[in-house]
């Protein structure tokens, strides 16, 4: 685990290497970051979105509370490649058969959030 101060780079220290490990002619979930608010799971949405813009067509899709589910499992159905999420509906995520798909899996913490 490690811990740095905000605009260290800790987004891209993970982010970039899970972007190029993915497989984009397998359109199944390959990575799967959780994330303690859905403020922290859209700005690391955008990030791996902004990195990702010249590999190709790379599909991120975060998952959090607060939206329409229906749309977001509409987009976990089109072929997600990583899943951005919180913790409370991570588990939606299920339904697009997971288990056997994940190759990376990540938690991103607050100072607040207990480990």
């Amino acid at each position: 685990m490690g811990l740095a101060q905000t605009g260290t780079g800790k987004t891209a220290a993970f982010g970039l290497p899970l972007l190029h490990q993915l497989d984009l002619k397998v359109r199944q979930p390959q990575s799967l970051i959780l994330c303690p608010t859905r403020e922290l799971c859209m700005q690391i949405t955008n990030d791996l979105k902004n990195f990702s813009k010249y590999l190709g067509d790379v599909n991120i899709v975060p998952v959090y509370g607060g939206t329409s589910i229906g749309m977001q499992l509409r987009d976990l159905k089109r072929g997600a490649h990583v899943i951005v999420a919180t913790p409370a509906v991570s588990s939606i995520s299920s339904s697009v058969a997971l288990s056997t798909s994940i190759m990376f899996a990540m938690r991103s913490l607050t100072k607040r959030m207990k480990c």
